[in-house]
């Protein structure tokens, strides 16, 4: 069950009080709260886990500080919006929006290897009137012998660029907790002259200790990335997977990459020679030779 409170509710004020100590005192019922810092407003949640067929939802929205009650019987309880419209969707980041009336294309280099292709991309996408990108400065690789990536050593370069042709958001795969660190002091050594979206691989999708710690960091959104092929519930449940404090931080994208994969999931097993299924729509571009 899920208690949402009236917004901007002050956890020192005699409504939260009240409204906490009754619901602490149900039987076989523990509390887990929620706090979701928007633009103009602090939203606060509370989740009833254990046994709630028997609380009375009327009383639980006769409390001071409720705004509405929501029963939850199916899964993905955390990220699921169990039938509730009122619940915002989309965000905003450094001034770009991302919902449902919008598509942003993060076109960009998966390995950075030098400065000039880097600029040579930026360039192109200013050029279309773009300001979303990607840029790989770690990259995770099945062979320990393949580049992977320059690291912190290519950052500053790349956040300066990012100023110079109007970048707003770059989206950077992260492999380790420490990156998150590197990533946050190179750009106020630049400046903060754009924004970054903390991208999560599927070789990371079920890496939990460091979703944990993309989940208590607050400066960054967070995306995950997985094929078209990959089965659903593994990357859906990554979201429970991270701190409570920033759940709703994290957002869920798929790669348009066909791949040949062999999976075990409630579908049926498919061999690896056969082809991967093709997406409803697709992305064409000029057949021509491009700068990166």
């Amino acid at each position: 069950m899920l208690v949402i409170l009236r917004p901007n509710t002050n956890e020192k004020s005699d409504e939260f009080i009240r409204t906490w100590d009754f619901l602490s005192h149900l039987q076989n019922i523990k509390l887990k709260k929620h706090i979701v810092t928007g633009k103009h407003q602090i939203l606060t949640e509370i989740y009833l886990l254990g046994d709630t067929s028997r609380v009375d939802r009327q009383q639980i929205a006769a409390l001071p500080a409720v705004e509405r009650v929501i029963k939850i019987s199916e899964g993905y309880r955390i990220l699921g919006r169990h039938h509730d419209n009122k619940r915002a969707v989309g965000f905003e980041y450094k001034g770009v929006q991302f919902n449902q009336d919008n598509l942003h294309v993060f076109a960009g280099l998966c390995a950075v290897d030098n400065r000039e292709h880097a600029e040579q991309m930026m360039k192109a996408l200013q050029e279309n009137g773009q300001y979303c990108t990607r840029m790989g400065a770690y990259k995770p690789r099945t062979n320990p012998y393949s580049f992977q990536g320059h690291g912190r050593s290519c950052l500053h370069y790349i956040f300066e660029l990012a100023s110079k042709y109007g970048i707003k958001i770059i989206a950077m795969e992260v492999t380790h907790e420490r990156q998150i660190e590197e990533i946050s002091a190179c750009l106020e050594e630049t400046g903060c002259p754009t924004g970054v979206i903390l991208q999560i691989g599927t070789r990371n999708i079920q890496n939990f200790e460091l979703l944990k710690e993309i989940g208590r960091q607050q400066e960054f959104e967070t995306r995950t990335v997985t094929s078209w092929t990959s089965a659903t519930s593994p990357w859906l449940n990554v979201l429970p997977a991270c701190p409570f404090a920033s759940t709703h931080r994290i957002r869920s994208a798929c790669a348009t990459k066909r791949r040949m994969v062999c999976w075990r999931s409630s579908t049926p097993r498919r061999k690896e020679s056969s082809p991967a299924p093709t997406p409803s729509w697709s992305i064409s571009t000029p057949n021509r030779t491009r700068p990166w």
